[in-house]
């Protein structure tokens, strides 16, 4: 509504007017979408789901990487909600958390514990250093795990763990077929 930024996991867009800067650096009009909404969008209309079997359905898209996003389409249509947030699940908390992973790291939005903070790349790596005192990126990670290394295949294990946990909160709130 402000036509300013909100919720981005690069900080230093927040509350910036990204939009219009672009507008007037490229002398075009611009139009601005979230990342998330836009992929769940493009899938339901040109991915696997644009069939006539699966036209009508609920999709839940998800992004990971440098955050952790979501967009929810229902009927071809992105479903945004009344601030716009539909479906943006990184930033709840992690369900059902173990001890060990309460309070849950901090987060640039102010809580601790959201999903984001585990599922994200930077996650995954935070994960990794706290639990074996390596700094490794995500693709190191995945790289050790794979040669047998025994503390990356255990991150990643902890990884797919928290990743089932938060997506079985959206197949419950969902409800799908």
């Amino acid at each position: 509504g402000t036509g300013l930024m909100k919720n981005a996991n690069t900080t230093c867009l927040i509350g910036q007017p990204m939009n219009k800067d672009l507008e007037q650096h490229l002398g075009l009009e611009v139009r601005m979408a979230n990342d998330a909404n836009c992929f769940t969008l493009a899938g339901s209309r040109f991915g696997s789901v644009r069939d006539e079997e699966h036209k009508g359905l609920t999709i839940f898209g998800v992004i990971m990487g440098t955050g952790v996003g979501g967009g929810i389409v229902i009927h071809d249509r992105v479903l945004g909600g009344l601030h716009g947030i539909a479906g943006e699940w990184g930033h709840n908390p992690l369900p059902w958390p173990r001890p060990e992973e309460l309070p849950g790291p901090g987060c640039y939005c102010g809580r601790h514990g959201c999903i984001e903070t585990f599922l994200s790349g930077p996650g995954l790596a935070a994960d990794h250093t706290r639990e074996t005192g390596r700094e490794d990126s995500p693709e190191a990670i995945v790289a050790a795990a794979a040669a047998g290394d025994a503390g990356a295949a255990a991150t990643l294990s902890r990884y797919v763990d928290r990743l089932a946990r938060g997506l079985a909160t959206v197949v419950n709130l969902l409800d799908p077929d």
